[in-house]
């Protein structure tokens, strides 16, 4: 399990679909769940869905340790829009409050 002493580049790597996971991104929060992910070499994708209708995919790349990972926001016809760097990922704990 994934701790809030991992940098957000080894959450990504750590990240399990079906997870509820934290995002943060500038000072925009969100809470979601890993829809799909994807490795591939020294790259990882996931797809996190929130209940507000955002889905955002989330990537990063290992160079000599995980980089923080980069996020975009699908938008209308499986597009994406750049959102910012994650400053945050972590899982949310399913027993919490």
């Amino acid at each position: 399990m994934s701790t809030s002493e991992e940098s957000p580049g080894e959450t990504l790597a750590d990240l399990r679909t079906e997870e509820r996971v934290r995002l943060a991104v500038g000072d925009r929060q969100f809470e979601g769940t890993a829809r799909r992910k994807t490795v591939a070499g020294d790259r990882v994708r996931a797809v996190v869905e929130t209940g507000d209708d955002h889905v955002f995919r989330i990537t990063s790349e290992w160079v000599q340790g995980w980089l923080d990972p980069l996020v975009d926001e699908y938008v209308a016809d499986d597009r994406v829009q750049p959102v910012g760097t994650a400053a945050e990922l972590e899982l949310v704990d399913a027993d919490g409050p």
